[in-house]
């Protein structure tokens, strides 16, 4: 027993005992004695916007307020994006072989004095066609043979005739020493640089790489050298170049895209809410188009199709969009509307929209262009759903925990349903009592209409239902409040007008409907008395 009847037991026992104390008849039988005390539980206590019940659906969109209306925001900010990296690249460079031979007085030096010290500077054509590049990493790769009959060490240094002070590309160091028998060694070396510019207009080192060589020879068991005849050999090459920018005249390059699925169930991503209706009075649709390339984009919608039971319906979708080429400093940005067509479109209730939108780059050949690492092109869409619509047998529900709902000695259970509304739409609500498994044990106040708020006014139900325990029955009649642990609210919305377009509602993100669900029950016990 709990212990609100026990306090209560207590104190009907106690007022017996006092009587007991004032009376006479001490022989008195009173026999069995029954008491119905009364309990009241709150069991829900909440309130809910239309925003509320949109978020409940687990959508990933987003809301706003426009003057006062939710406004419901489909977007894609990459329904298609591609990088200058996926049609623009630099491709790998080799060079032409590199001979160093000593002069007559450097062979008469080391032959004279046993050793010599050589050094030289070659400059070296990149080639290429653009105006200038940034390289921002790439490997050289650098074979050397040489066949001098003596110890020697190279110190070899790369570097950018573009960017004078910057950087070496490569440094390198090889030594070797002579066997007396064979005076062919070969070595080579790979190299990882970062940030190399080549600018291939204005002075002569523009476009050049520099060759720095310090070639030290000493001489072994009297060997002299021969003139014409020994020399260190280098090939070089650039592989796996990535381009920080390239600038100067870019080929036109064709852009194809996916056809992709743009999401229409925007009130309820999982059909969790129902088979509903609905006529939309203001939504708006557009494609944006994003540059952020040096080179102008012609962009075309190939298909804007609506699917609905396995029928397909084009949509109008205008010209072709010319995109201007980007600027250092700013992207080039189009966004083309669809309003009328999607408001057609989404009355229709399709399954799906189906976008597909090819384009080419530069597609006038126009030179003195450019691309960086990070340019690229990018379309995506925004769908806005201002809550201005009529709806009906829009479905969402909402479920609160609760435990511990003991009938033991109930003899009846009154249920007390208060709701306010000030939604502009009409409420079907009712109390749906669930187990641990969501299974219904009990359905209450099935096809309660709670309805419009009018210029602002609330309105408001307050109903009651009684269940009771008939004694007269093996079973027990409240036994379900035993396997209750959750109670679910479900929320049945419709506007008071047809779904036809005629006459519609603005929602607001304030207007909501408040509602309480409470039980008070009233126990029944005996005191037996011998």
């Amino acid at each position: 027993m709990n212990v609100k009847k026990a306090i209560l037991f207590l104190g009907i026992a106690g007022t017996l005992f006092m009587g007991g104390c004032y009376s006479e008849l001490d022989d008195l039988s009173l026999g069995n004695i029954q008491w119905n005390p009364e309990l009241g539980l709150p069991l829900v206590n909440s309130s809910f916007t239309i925003k509320d019940l949109l978020e409940a659906s687990d959508s990933s969109f987003e809301y706003k307020e426009e003057n006062d209306v939710i406004v419901i925001v489909v977007k894609e900010d990459s329904l298609f994006s591609s990088s200058a990296q996926d049609y623009y690249s630099l491709g790998d460079k080799t060079f032409p072989t590199l001979p160093l031979m000593l002069t007559p007085e450097e062979v008469d030096e080391f032959n004279n004095n046993g050793a010599v010290l050589v050094n030289r500077e070659v400059a070296v054509d990149y080639g290429s066609d653009l105006d200038s590049i940034i390289i921002a990493m790439g490997t050289i790769s650098l074979n050397l043979q040489e066949n001098f009959p003596a110890n020697g060490s190279l110190d070899l240094q790369f570097s950018s005739g573009s960017t004078p002070g910057s950087a070496n590309i490569l440094d390198y160091q090889y030594n070797w020493n002579y066997n007396g028998v064979n005076p062919i060694t070969n070595a080579s070396t790979q190299n990882t640089f970062f940030n190399t510019s080549f600018v291939f207009k204005g002075n002569d080192d523009q476009g050049k790489i520099i060759v720095s060589y310090q070639l030290s020879l000493q001489k072994v068991n009297d060997v002299d050298l021969v003139e014409g005849q020994n020399s260190v050999d280098l090939d070089f090459s650039f592989i796996n170049m990535e381009f920080e920018a390239l600038y100067g005249d870019l080929n036109t390059q064709g852009i194809s895209t996916e056809e992709n699925t743009i999401e229409t169930n925007f009130f309820d991503a999982d059909n969790e809410i129902g088979e509903f209706s609905y006529y939309l009075d203001d939504p708006r649709f557009k494609i944006i188009y994003t540059n952020t390339m040096g080179l102008p984009v012609l962009f075309t919608v190939n298909s804007f199709i609506s699917f609905k039971d396995g029928e397909e319906e084009e949509l109008t979708y205008g010209d072709d969009i010319n995109l201007p080429a980007a600027s250092f400093n700013s992207p080039a940005v189009q966004e083309v509307a669809f309003n009328e067509a999607i408001k057609t479109l989404l009355n229709d209730l399709p399954d799906s929209v189906r976008l597909q939108i090819d384009g080419v780059i530069d597609p006038d050949d126009v030179a003195n262009n450019f691309v960086t690492r990070q340019s690229a092109i990018k379309i995506g869409y925004e769908l806005e759903i201002p809550l201005k619509l009529s709806l009906e047998n829009l479905l969402f529900n909402e479920a609160f925990e609760v435990s511990d709902l003991d009938t033991e000695d109930v003899q009846s259970i009154m249920f007390k349903f208060n709701s306010v509304n000030r939604l502009p739409i009409d409420v079907n609500l009712k109390a749906v009592f669930l187990d641990e498994d969501s299974v219904v044990q009990e359905v209450l106040f099935d096809g309660l209409l709670l309805k419009a708020g009018q210029s602002g006014q609330a309105s408001n139900i307050l109903e009651y239902i009684t269940l009771s325990d008939n004694p007269d029955t093996a079973i027990n009649e409240l036994k379900f409040l035993e396997e209750t642990k959750q109670i679910g609210i479900s929320i049945r919305v419709a506007t008071s007008t047809p779904v036809d377009g005629v006459q519609s509602v603005e929602i607001s993100a304030q207007d909501q409907i408040d509602f309480s669900l409470a039980m008070q029950a009233k126990y029944k016990a005996t005191i037996e008395n011998d």
